[in-house]
């Protein structure tokens, strides 16, 4: 299963809660796992864990830290 690239686009809002299709509610769940759930969640989802993170790390330098 892939990420689609409104998803990869409107991550802040997906997490802040927009959205009710599966991938929404799994960039939730990574989002709120910690790193060795997080792993697990990477074995059956790699795309999603792979974008989320993409997001994360980008946007940790200037907004989340």
């Amino acid at each position: 299963m892939t990420i689609s690239q409104f998803d990869r686009e409107n991550m802040e809002s997906i997490l802040h809660g927009e959205g009710t299709w599966f991938n929404a509610h799994l960039l939730r769940l990574i989002d709120k796992a910690d790193l060795h759930n997080r792993e697990r969640l990477r074995m059956a989802f790699p795309d999603a864990v792979e974008a989320y993170e993409a997001w994360f790390y980008h946007d940790s330098e200037g907004r989340k830290e």
